[in-house]
């Protein structure tokens, strides 16, 4: 079931309401109980990592008895390649969405939801998570969600506003000025493929005007 269809109520995403994580995991990620204590229950192999706190959300799960971290995003169809491929990695493909590098290993898990992919990985591999720290991977930006909103609309309602607070705000807040100057400047080409100048500078006003009240919030 999607994020979206989880929901219980308009203001709380899932991963904010008590879950049993032990039976979240088994599910998410199709392993026993017993296969996943079992790659995670050495402490020592996990580390700190330089990635900031907040974006893209990962939690650490020694406290429910998993030595490891489970990383959440919800990005573009077109980035999972390149998410796939830095998670593999030069390791060993012990099985489907199994990767191991030396000591550590990894899963991932995946579903469609919002025209994107929820990317779910479990890993004892912070330097994996550094690794893609580096990487800007993107929701779906608003003029691909919901063009037919338009770009001055108010989402407060339904799947928009679940998306607009969980999934694109977290991801346009964690960037700074200059990146998000650097993502408008980078969706630009595409967009104007499509859409004409005046419409394209009408999606960037608006953006860049929310930035401050969502900033705010």
């Amino acid at each position: 079931m999607s994020i979206f269809g989880k929901m219980r109520d308009r203001f709380t995403p899932e991963w904010k309401r008590p879950i049993d994580h032990e039976k979240y995991l088994c599910e998410l990620f199709r392993r026993t109980p017993e296969v996943l204590r079992a790659t995670f229950s050495n402490p020592n192999l996990v580390a700190q990592t330089d990635r900031s706190p907040g974006y893209p959300r990962t939690e650490y799960l020694g406290e429910h008895g998993f030595h490891a971290f489970i990383w959440t995003q919800n990005m573009e169809v077109a980035a999972y390649p390149k998410f796939f491929n830095i998670v593999r990695g030069d390791g060993e493909d012990l099985d489907f969405l199994h990767f191991q590098r030396g000591e550590f290993t990894s899963f991932i898990a995946r579903d469609i939801e919002f025209l994107a992919r929820n990317v779910y990985l479990l890993t004892n591999d912070s330097e994996l998570l550094d690794r893609l720290s580096t990487e800007q991977f993107s929701p779906n930006p608003p003029w691909i969600m919901y063009p037919d909103l338009g770009p001055f609309t108010s989402y407060n309602q339904g799947e928009p506003e679940y998306w607009d607070r969980f999934v694109w705000t977290p991801f346009w807040q964690s960037l700074t000025p200059e990146q998000r100057e650097r993502y408008i400047d980078n969706r630009a080409e595409a967009a104007l493929a499509y859409m004409s100048a005046e419409e394209w500078d009408d999606w960037v006003y608006a953006t860049r005007g929310d930035t401050e009240r969502k900033d705010k919030e």
